[in-house]
């Protein structure tokens, strides 16, 4: 199975080449997207921070907008999107694409059921997204009483249930957070509920992690591959993973990076341009 994947965007539409900001921008993965098609049934996943961290509505909506016409099967949500507030949240991932199942909305998981794709090699696959606790913990005061965070090892060990009875071979993690959280999370989660001395979840196959925006390409526990496409949304990971039966995956991976100078795609630079419009036209307001 083929696994693209980003984070950490950071809002930059289109990048910037000013000193101590990002190159490229979301127009460079666009293109390159568009470029070069994904195999059918490749899966296209970002681990959350997609927003900037201000509240900015317009250009929440331009961003998530191209985030759906590119087709992502899943983006977790990181501690960015929380800047808009709770009630802006469950819209947005009502509309689709946002993700987080240990996330809580006034006591409700703001995503129930985990994401099944039909994956390039033929075989299903499940996708959750996991918040860590310590993570979102400054956030939390903001909302209180409307938003917490579940056990993640709780929700991990209850979705790999729930994606093997959809018919999951195996399970993708999107994980926001620290790299020593997700760490430690797999390796305590190591066991797998039986029934009737069968294995009834689906095991975990990968996980790509946002949060620290460090280039990550390693191994957890069991062999489980670790990616992280490091700062700003400057890479698109790639990554092609082989299941095999009671042994660890065997994977690939290679990265592409972008840069401010290079081609970029013609409607989400038009977007960019429309939202320089907006912002010159407040300024010219204020």
């Amino acid at each position: 199975m083929e696994i693209f994947y980003s984070s950490s965007l950071n809002g930059n539409l289109l990048g910037c080449d000013c000193w101590g900001y990002p190159e490229a921008g979301l127009d460079k993965r666009a293109w390159y997207l568009g470029e070069h098609p994904r195999p059918k049934g490749a899966l296209l996943l970002d681990a959350g921070n997609v927003l900037e961290t201000g509240r900015d509505p317009y250009l929440a909506d331009l961003l998530l907008e191209t985030y759906r016409e590119l087709g992502y099967d899943a983006v977790a949500v990181g501690t960015h999107e929380l800047s808009e507030g709770i009630d802006v949240l469950v819209d947005r991932a009502a509309a689709g694409v946002l993700t987080s199942h240990n996330l809580l909305v006034d006591g409700h998981p703001l995503t129930e059921e985990p994401v099944i794709r039909h994956t390039s090699s033929g075989v299903d696959l499940a996708v959750i997204s996991l918040a860590d606790p310590e993570w979102f913990a400054p956030y939390l005061a903001r909302f209180v009483s409307r938003l917490s965070v579940a056990d993640p090892e709780t929700v991990l060990s209850v979705q790999r249930m729930n994606s093997a009875a959809d018919g999951a071979e195996g399970l993708i993690v999107l994980a926001h957070g620290s790299e020593e959280w997700i760490r430690t999370l797999l390796a305590d989660s190591g066991r797998s509920p039986r029934v009737d001395g069968e294995d009834v979840t689906a095991p975990v196959v990968a996980v790509i992690l946002a949060g620290e925006e460090s280039l990550v390409e390693d191994k957890l526990p069991g062999g489980i591959p670790l990616f992280s496409p490091g700062e700003e949304g400057n890479r698109l990971g790639m990554a092609e993973i082989r299941l095999r039966p009671r042994r660890s995956p065997k994977w690939k991976n290679e990265f592409v990076e972008f840069h401010y100078l290079g081609p970029g795609d013609d409607v989400v630079a038009a977007r960019g341009a429309e939202y320089e419009d907006y912002l010159d036209t407040k300024r010219s307001d204020s």
